[in-house]
């Protein structure tokens, strides 16, 4: 009978259509993919947003589907992780495998990574800028 109940509350007060805020992929970050399909070597690795939950890390925008869809390794860092800090920059380069080609993926939902556009920081190089979806290749020489 609880079943039954559960089951029919949520039919009446719930609606079960896409959310638009739910939508993590955008025009923008397809044509993303097309161009790390073409662009980019199968051993490069994307670094993207991510959010630790428990003990397993979630991706936070498009850059998730990198791995499952074009088969490139992800790294995944904390969404809040302070690009322009020279610091942060280093200490994550110095756990970084130098003979791979490193990317940032960065999506357009709420939890992304957030770079100035107005200054990016000398060891990052865009290599491709939409409206809501960019991607750089980090350069850990400085």
């Amino acid at each position: 009978f609880s079943f039954l109940f559960i089951f029919s509350n949520a039919m009446i007060f719930f609606t079960f259509y896409p959310v638009e805020k739910m939508n993590f992929v955008t025009e923008d970050d397809l044509f993303a993919m097309s161009w790390i399909e073409d662009s980019t070597s199968p051993n490069a690795v994307f670094i993207i947003a991510g959010e630790q939950f428990l003990d397993h890390w979630l991706s936070t925008d498009a850059g998730g589907w990198v791995n499952p869809l074009l088969d490139r390794k992800l790294y995944k860092l904390d969404y809040r992780f302070d690009w322009e800090s020279e610091y942060q920059v280093r200490d994550l380069c110095d756990g970084l495998n130098d003979e791979l080609s490193y990317f940032i993926y960065i999506g357009s939902m709420p939890r992304r990574f957030i770079l100035p556009i107005d200054r990016i920081p000398t060891w990052l190089e865009s290599e491709l800028h939409f409206s809501q979806t960019q991607i750089y290749r980090l350069k850990c020489v400085y």
